[in-house]
């Protein structure tokens, strides 16, 4: 049998006592607790201490303790009871030296010994958290255990953490009811947090090269082609336009030599537009319990970069066609006039965006379509729907200018019943180098006229660059 005097940290800042593991401190077969009078009166006084945790703990004390006989012991599980300190019995034992017994911690010391010493029992032991009422043992020669840091509750909330927890439940109750909005940024099927744009830049053809190239084309369509290339019937050519002639050697000819010089001289441009385009995809979602009312969608980019609308179509750079030679002759079959661009394609504009208002539900363009490069995207929806498909948004990112720098991207959502709005900050790393040598690419380019671009608006840009030029 193990007697054990218990200090009140055992019934204020411990688990129940009987989902406590005695039996990993005390060995022995039974154990008897022993509640002295002093933690009797403390218990008192704490559990008229408000709605505090303190005073819980100290109510459920008090009914335990009302459950000891008054003579006896109230059995909490097999091995374990629990007992009072016989007050009439201690009363007789005189008050040992130094303690004063209106203080708690002395009056428990001055209790465990009498009970010690007037029931000869020598196997008897304090259990507690103090370090007080522990140094008064010690100096008393009374054994001790502390109670390990596991038996202990996690600590009270303080008065602030409570109202925080409080207005955390008030906002948490209040975002229940709201839209919840969420932004992600996708580079192929890749989530990205961040850009990194490795920039090569072309530089512009020299004098010399520029006429090489031009020669290149013009080699390939001279003005007076061979004869023999000349398709007719039975090889039978007939007489020669003479006004026609000369409207083809003076103008039709040297105007189409002309505008292949203009588009060559901008190749470079064109190639550093193709191989600079990002392609990226913005998924915007609403997670919430309820639609977000008259919702705008925001994109910008700093001022070194564009936003372009990709092309589900293939831009082609194709160079102008020569002017047909075989006109010159007075019974030449009827050719066609067209003259391609310098990009033809195929436009297919994003099918996910409407042009205009449509229903509720759908995202429109708020001003208007944006057919050029600019850094401001904005889209509308005025219910934008919970726990439906989120709305893709693939945009193209092009750096402006040859001297690239670093920027960012920006996407922000607001909405009539939203506080504040959502916001995707993405920021643009951009390294510079100096691409391959620029008279070779564009060498094999214009070898290769039918290789696809990856640009969604380089036709437009560049036949601006030609008109201003």
């Amino acid at each position: 049998m193990k007697t054990i005097f218990v200090d009140t940290n055992l019934f204020i800042q411990c688990k129940p006592i009987a989902e406590l593991p005695f039996k990993e401190i005390f060995q022995d077969e039974d154990i008897r607790l022993i509640v002295p009078r002093g933690v009797i009166k403390e218990i008192d006084t704490f559990k008229s201490q408000g709605n505090t945790r303190r005073a819980s703990r100290a109510k459920l004390a008090f009914r335990l303790i009302n459950k000891i006989p008054f003579e006896g012991y109230y059995k909490i599980c097999e091995f374990l009871s629990i007992g009072l300190s016989s007050i009439k019995q201690l009363s007789t034992f005189p008050v040992l030296q130094g303690l004063n017994t209106d203080k708690v911690d002395d009056s428990i010391i001055q209790d465990m010994i009498a009970y010690s010493r007037l029931n000869t029992i020598n196997d008897i032991c304090l259990l507690c958290y103090d370090g007080g009422l522990i140094t008064t043992a010690k100096e008393y020669g009374c054994n001790f255990e502390v109670i390990p840091d596991t038996w202990l509750l996690d600590p009270e909330p303080s008065r602030q953490d409570k109202q925080i927890r409080v207005l955390e439940e008030k906002i948490k109750a209040l975002e229940s009811k709201t839209p919840k909005i969420n932004i992600n940024c996708y580079e192929g099927k890749s989530s990205t947090k961040k850009l990194t744009l490795d920039l090569k830049s072309y530089r512009e053809l020299t004098s010399e090269e520029l006429n090489s190239l031009v020669k290149l084309v013009s080699d390939k369509s001279p003005m007076h082609p061979n004869k023999e290339t000349d398709s007719f019937p039975n090889n039978i050519h007939p007489p020669v336009d003479q006004k026609a002639l000369q409207k083809y050697e003076n103008k039709d000819y040297p105007e189409w030599l002309e505008g292949v010089t203009k588009q060559i001289k901008h190749l470079p441009n064109y190639l550093n537009y193709r191989n600079n385009l990002r392609a990226l995809e913005l998924e915007v979602g609403n997670i919430g319990s309820i639609p977000a009312e008259n919702t705008l969608v925001r994109i910008e980019v700093s001022d070194a970069f564009n936003l372009h609308i990709p092309n589900e179509g293939t831009w082609v750079w194709k160079l102008n066609k020569a002017p047909d030679y075989r006109k010159i002759y007075l019974q030449a079959m009827e050719l066609s006039n067209r003259t391609p661009n310098i990009f033809q394609t195929t436009r297919a504009v994003e099918k996910s965006l409407q042009y205009e208002r449509t229903d509720k539900p759908k995202f429109y363009w708020k001003d208007k379509m944006h057919k050029n490069a600019v850094r401001l995207w904005e889209m509308g929806c005025d219910e934008f729907r919970h726990k439906h498909d989120d709305q893709i948004i693939r945009l193209n990112i092009m750096p402006i200018g040859n001297k690239h720098k670093s920027g960012s991207l920006k996407c922000s959502v607001f909405a009539k019943n939203i506080s504040e709005p959502v916001e995707l900050n993405i920021p643009i790393i951009v390294n510079n180098s100096e691409a391959q040598d620029s008279y070779l690419a564009c060498k094999k380019f214009i070898e290769s006229p039918d290789s696809p671009s990856k640009s969604s608006k380089l036709g437009i840009e560049l036949l601006k660059l030609q008109k201003s030029n």
